[in-house]
């Protein structure tokens, strides 16, 4: 909610600063579809040749991670607020936009036992039986990431009031982080032990091999409406 009044507040003031008329600033709505989800914003005309907008996008997607030694059922979700500046700088279609985004993508994953009822972490294997849970989250590592891209269309051109969009960017999402939550409920002693280490090598290899989603591409296709 902060993120939200903070980038609420910087936009009134952007519009007294560049618009200190309030007939001349321009209003629009937009609906994105592309690689960061189905996103709906509502955007301002500051200037002839700046807009900004106030966005979220959603998604999910369910896919099976094998890349470690844990097989994963992963769910893939998007739930994240933007707030994104375009600078149209021939006064066309054609803009260069930054921004940031607010809680981006995350993975929820539950592991799965092998055909034989064991799990393998760190070369050593485990009965299910002894694992009392199996689950954990893959997310971005900063809470809020910048976003850089250039695309066409503006969404609050008065000679359209119907305006197609296109976005190409990328979000930094910072060094991945990994969370797992799985308990031994081993009764032998220093199973529990070694599994805690074991745990530890799975999620540092987890993060490494997520390290490579460290920047997410964007690319969005949409539609915009004036008012």
């Amino acid at each position: 909610m902060n993120f939200k009044l903070k980038i609420l507040g910087a936009l009134v003031l952007c519009g007294m600063i560049s618009s200190p008329a309030m007939a001349d600033v321009n209003f629009a709505t937009a609906m994105r579809v592309g690689s960061f989800g189905y996103g709906a914003d509502f955007d301002v005309g500051l200037t002839k040749s700046v807009n900004v907008r106030l966005g979220y996008n959603t998604f999910s997607l369910s896919r099976t991670i094998n890349d470690t030694d844990v097989t994963y059922d992963g769910k893939f979700k998007i739930g994240a607020a933007s707030a994104i500046l375009d600078w149209h700088i021939f006064n066309g279609g054609f803009r260069l936009s930054a921004g940031a985004v607010q809680k981006g993508p995350k993975v929820d994953v539950v592991g799965k036992p092998a055909a034989s009822g064991t799990f393998e972490f760190n070369g050593n294997t485990y009965q299910a039986s002894d694992i009392g849970s199996a689950n954990g989250t893959i997310k971005m590592g900063d809470s809020t990431a910048p976003y850089v891209g250039i695309g066409w269309g503006n969404t609050v051109d008065k000679e359209d009031r119907i305006t197609f969009l296109l976005d190409l960017g990328a979000i930094h999402t910072g060094s991945p982080k990994v969370d797992l939550n799985f308990t031994c409920t081993s009764v032998i002693p220093g199973t529990c032990s070694t599994f805690s280490q074991d745990i530890a090598a799975e999620k540092a290899d987890l993060e490494k091999k997520a390290k490579k989603y460290e920047w997410y591409p964007v690319f969005n296709l949409g539609l915009a409406v004036r008012f």
